[in-house]
């Protein structure tokens, strides 16, 4: 009885693994990357591991509810909008840490939020530049190359899982 209730345990803790392993690496790439990169670059290495696997407990927990949706529509909705904020996470991650050099925290939004509309248009100016640019660019060209190569994603996935 109990072995059964840990087996159902390990396979729902595996699902996003087994089920969801592309959408959970893309996820992990779109959440963890600009922080991760952008703090080896800081000289603090160590906190940008820290900021990774901070995304990746994020991106791993969203993949997991997701898992509990049945292969219909709404599953694929629910990721279409999933990555759709990950991917604008990500712009802003990048646009902060190369304007201010540093994450986004609390203390971005509360300057934000502390904004009206003529302030926030020389914000833009401020934190899009042609380098933010060239950055969306090439992230979204390594995206379709991730999405092309889908099938080698995946293998790698099952393979994963099997270590488990």
């Amino acid at each position: 009885m109990l072995k059964n209730i840990l087996r159902r345990i390990c396979e729902i803790l595996l699902r996003p693994f087994k089920a969801d392993f592309f959408f959970l690496f893309i996820l992990t790439i779109l959440v963890s990357a600009a922080d991760i990169v952008a703090w080896f670059f800081y000289g603090d290495p160590i906190f940008g591991i820290y900021m990774g696997v901070h995304g990746y407990i994020m991106a791993y927990v969203i993949v997991l509810l997701g898992t509990f949706l049945s292969q219909t529509r709404y599953k694929k909705i629910y990721e279409y909008i999933i990555l759709a904020l990950a991917y604008i996470n990500f712009i802003i991650d990048v646009s902060i840490h190369m304007s201010c050099k540093i994450g986004f925290t609390n203390d971005m939004v509360a300057i934000i939020m502390g904004t009206n509309l003529s302030e926030g248009k020389e914000f833009i100016g401020t934190y899009f530049s042609l380098e933010l640019l060239c950055v969306i660019i090439i992230s979204t060209a390594v995206l379709y190359l991730i999405k092309r190569y889908k099938v080698y994603v995946e293998h790698f996935g099952s393979r994963l899982s099997v270590c488990f």
